[in-house]
């Protein structure tokens, strides 16, 4: 979204990515059934794919400026 793109901005982060609402998402966070196992080519669960994607390489990117050291979360 717009907004969370201005914060990330703002913040001096990158965004990661933006997850399209759906209420199958909740309802399948209440199941404990996450959408990208109950529907995997829904756009919302190709949007938590790519999110993650995104985290794990600004993790990566992190660690090797760090010369592999552990990153404090």
């Amino acid at each position: 979204s717009a907004g969370a793109a201005r914060e990330a901005e703002r913040q001096g982060v990158p965004l990661l990515g933006s997850i399209p609402l759906a209420l199958a998402v909740r309802e399948g966070g209440d199941r404990g059934r996450p959408l990208v196992v109950s529907a995997p080519d829904s756009p919302q669960a190709r949007a938590f794919r790519q999110t993650a994607a995104a985290l794990a390489r600004q993790v990566a990117r992190r660690a090797s400026r760090r010369g592999g050291q552990a990153l404090r979360v």
